[in-house]
């Protein structure tokens, strides 16, 4: 019903299920780097499944949004700014997140990561980030991280991906894979250093 301020985690979410809709508000941290704005929690073998955050913004926090295990959720028309990590991360330590959507968001200003999906030992397969602007972020604007597991089938299509400190789209494979990934229909334009880099390292980038 209002705008929320939060000196530790702001909403942590651990059903499946759950619509979080945030009705055009704005959820703000204290900057503090373990903090996360909104927390999606599941277990490694019980992702959650069917959640949707929405409609509101999300900002100074460690990371804005971040998704543990979770499948076939959405993060649409969200705001994550000014968080001292990453704007949205995806983690799936020896487990899933899988068939997400990230659409209609800006995610801007962050000190980090625009968006971070990192399959460390696990999967991050299937995501989707559609019609999105990633710009002005520290470092990388979107990192496809597979670690030692995979990152493996996702699709950005329809963003503007711009002004990042290093790399606007970096796939990293150190041991593992980002393999059939695909870039449509995107503006990827006054990046620090590459527009698109394909990492492979000691694993796979196909």
């Amino acid at each position: 019903a209002s705008n929320m301020t939060s000196s530790g985690h702001g909403v942590q979410i651990s059903a499946s299920g759950v619509t979080l809709d945030l009705m055009g508000f704005a959820l703000t941290g204290d900057r503090g780097a373990t903090d996360n704005g909104v927390w999606l929690i599941g277990q490694t073998n019980a992702p959650l499944r069917g959640v949707v955050v929405r409609n509101g913004s999300v900002g100074n926090f460690g990371v804005g949004i971040r998704a543990d295990q979770v499948e076939g959720g959405r993060i649409e028309q969200i705001a994550s700014f000014s968080n001292s990590a990453h704007g949205i991360q995806f983690y799936s330590s020896y487990g899933r997140c899988n068939d997400m959507a990230i659409r209609d968001c800006v995610i801007v200003g962050n000190a980090n990561y625009g968006i971070y999906l990192y399959g460390h030992t696990g999967q991050c397969v299937g995501n989707r980030i559609t019609d999105s602007v990633i710009s002005r972020n520290g470092d990388y604007g979107i990192l496809l991280y597979g670690s030692s597991g995979r990152c493996d089938g996702n699709t950005i299509s329809g963003c503007t991906i711009s002004g990042n400190g290093t790399t606007g789209i970096h796939f990293f494979s150190p041991f593992g894979q980002c393999d059939g990934n695909m870039v449509v229909d995107s503006v990827i334009i006054g990046n620090a250093t590459y527009g698109i880099f394909l990492n492979g390292s000691s694993g796979l980038c196909n």
